[in-house]
């Protein structure tokens, strides 16, 4: 008998038992019986340590573990990056518990501790340093709870920073404790991501804080995103990024060195400036445009320019040209001490000149679909050249704070931006949603004029009558009689697709401008295909709705409602 055999044969439950009752026969005595019954306590023990040896022994000889411990990291690490996309969530943690081998193998494996999340814990971080030399580190810190003395832990690791991240936002003594980290030779770093908070001075001034950034200490930086902190003034750093992300930051670059900065940065694929432009030093004078070559971002796939005034963002946009696949976010802010006629068009003027347009957002002139939404809240208009989620995308945005003008804004302000926007473009969609209140039949047929080619109209709107409708239904049925009007006095001829969006209660004109309408476009081979309409459930306008419904169901292909 080998010994593996002879250790599971003295385990085995037949001998356990001759022992227990060898023990009992011994326990002659009354003083002896409390020391075997305490013997007898602690055998589960010593039994289930008996198990988890014999289950060890036999896990050694599984194929999975007979393999050498690079090759079982390279499995493990498949695994967890099959589960997630990115190394910092990578779910390897788990397999930890599979057995001892396997979180051995892990616990040695650089790989696995590289990516470290940092939450209040030092000693976790100390962990993580330890184990992934000499691994390059993906660092975030996510909590204000981590005590910031305990930074001291990086500087021995500081050259093996691949990314840093501060997902809160960091104060004065937060800076103070990062400040020496960066101090350091990083030869690998390449993304920086940090939010901090400015301290205000006696004066009233804000002092913003900034890290000893320069292109010798930090050579392959390539994502830089800082949000209240100084922008580093090193030009050839900047110049090497891909990703620049600037929100409220400070900085003693002028306009004109800014714009030279981008223009010497053909590899920027991100750019996102937030409050940002109005801080240099300088003024945005559109005659800066005219004197200067136009700035070609060729690999740029996104750009949001948020939180300026419309003048600024319109002067800035009219110093680039992007490809027309790139992403467009233009998020304008509106203050108290605006003028009046600031808030009319504003999605316009937030936009370069006509004259260039089409050369600075290319993707504006492809757009064939486009959706615009009017409320206190949003004044959002977003456009595509296919569907509403293809590539190159641009949506235009205005935030408004302390404008008494802007509560009444509704539909037809954000139809009149459309129209200056896109009125010579063949749209294809336009889905609105908006208040109206005080659109005519001009309104609507400057839209329906503007867009011939329109095939989908959707209307998601809120008003206080039933009657401020009948002017979109009578424009529509404009240049049509009960004869053959032909196509060239139609509105939108290649119209389809109607979805009006708003609980119509019981009044005798709209429906019947609606069943009118539908009867002149039918006559004249015009037809709808498909009209989706709501009506508004209460008993008392059941009657009206009942005379009504039929007609219209019967002038188009199909009719969807509630009812």
């Amino acid at each position: 008998m080998n010994a593996d055999q002879s250790t599971a044969a003295s385990s085995s439950p037949e001998l356990e038992q001759q022992s227990i009752v060898k023990i009992s026969l011994r326990a002659t005595s009354m003083g002896e019986i409390p020391a075997h019954l305490a013997d007898l306590a602690n055998r589960p023990q010593s039994l289930n340590d008996v198990e988890r040896n014999l289950i060890r022994h036999r896990n050694y000889f599984l194929f999975v573990n007979r393999l050498p411990p690079e090759l079982l990291v390279g499995i493990f690490w498949d695994y967890a990056m099959s589960k997630n996309s990115t190394p910092e969530k990578a779910s390897w943690r788990p397999l930890r518990l599979v057995c001892k081998h396997w979180d051995n193998v892990i616990c040695g494996a650089p790989l696995f501790w590289r990516a470290i999340d940092v939450y209040s814990k030092s000693s976790w971080l100390a962990l993580c340093l330890r184990r992934s030399v000499p691994a390059p580190l993906d660092i975030t810190f996510h909590s204000r709870k981590f005590p910031p003395q305990e930074v001291a832990f990086l500087y021995p690791h500081a050259a093996r920073i691949r990314s840093f991240t501060m997902q809160h936002r960091g104060d004065h003594t937060w800076h103070i404790a990062f400040f020496p980290v960066f101090v350091f030779h990083m030869p690998v770093l390449q993304t920086f991501r940090a939010r901090m908070s400015s301290k205000r001075k006696f004066d009233g001034s804000e002092i913003y804080p900034e890290f000893p950034f320069s292109h010798q200490n930090y050579p392959c930086l390539q994502s830089l995103s800082l949000s209240r902190m100084g922008l580093p003034v090193d030009v050839q750093l900047l110049t090497r990024l891909k990703t620049l992300a600037l929100d409220t930051c400070r900085t003693d670059i002028s306009t004109e060195v800014f714009l030279d900065v981008l223009a010497a940065s053909p590899q920027l694929e991100v750019l996102t400036l937030n409050s940002f432009l109005d801080n240099l030093d300088g003024s945005w004078d559109m005659r800066s445009t005219i004197r200067r070559t136009p700035i070609t971002l060729a690999r740029l796939s996104s750009l949001k320019i948020e939180y300026h005034s419309l003048s600024v963002t319109s002067v800035f946009l009219s110093h680039l040209r992007v490809p027309a696949t790139t992403e467009v976010l233009l998020r304008g802010w509106i203050g108290s001490e605006v003028q009046k006629n600031d808030i009319v068009d504003p999605l316009v003027k937030m936009l370069p000149p006509l004259a260039i347009r089409n050369e600075v957002l290319p993707s504006l002139c492809r757009s064939v679909c486009v959706a615009l939404e009017v409320n206190e809240l949003d004044y959002m208009l977003h456009a595509s050249d296919n569907t509403l989620q293809s590539e190159g995308n641009i949506e235009i945005n205005v935030v408004a704070s302390g404008v008494d003008d802007w509560n009444d804004v509704g539909l037809e302000r954000g139809m009149s931006d459309l129209l200056g926007i896109f009125s010579t473009l063949p749209l294809t969609t336009i889905c609105s949603r908006g208040r109206i209140s005080h659109m005519g039949v001009e309104y609507w047929d400057s839209l329906f004029t503007s867009f011939p080619t329109l095939q989908t109209l959707e209307m998601t709107t809120s008003c206080d009558s039933d009657s401020r409708l009948i002017p979109f239904w009578t424009a529509l049925m404009a240049g049509l009689d009960d004869e053959n009007s032909g196509a060239s006095m139609a509105r939108c001829p290649k119209l389809v697709f109607i979805i009006e969006e708003y609980d119509m209660r019981g009044c005798h004109e709209l429906y019947s401008t609606i069943v009118e309408c539908l009867r002149r476009r039918a006559a004249n081979g015009f037809r709808l295909e498909t009209l989706e309409l709501s009506f508004d459930t209460n008993p008392d306008y059941a009657a009206v709705q009942d005379i009504y419904i039929p007609q219209i169901r019967s002038l188009v292909d199909r009719m969807l409602s509630n009812k």
